[in-house]
């Protein structure tokens, strides 16, 4: 039972999407949680296909897109999609 609290302590992210990551935006190379966040807050959209790094929550690592951290090797979601660039602590993929 601690265990499990434990990891969803650990769970964060944004009202959108619940992970472990943030994204470092292509277009214009700030930091977000994710996509809703960002075209919330600029006055372009981004398209989460062109990311190509991200940010460890965890030890604030910068590096390429992957399913685990290349520092810590914490998953960045339960549910995790390169080819779309959407990590998630749902079980089941949420709409896009």
């Amino acid at each position: 039972m601690a265990y499990a609290k434990m990891e969803s302590d650990r769970s964060v992210g944004c009202e959108h999407y619940k992970r472990r990551s943030k994204f470092v935006t292509p277009c214009c190379n700030k930091i977000y949680t994710c996509r809703f966040c960002h075209d919330e807050n600029e006055s372009h959209c981004v398209n989460r296909k062109d990311v190509t790094e991200l940010v460890c929550t965890n030890c604030n690592t910068r590096q390429k897109v992957q399913v685990n951290c290349e520092n810590c090797n914490l998953r960045f979601g339960k549910y995790t999609c390169l080819e779309c660039k959407l990590f998630d602590d749902e079980e089941e993929p949420v709409p896009l």
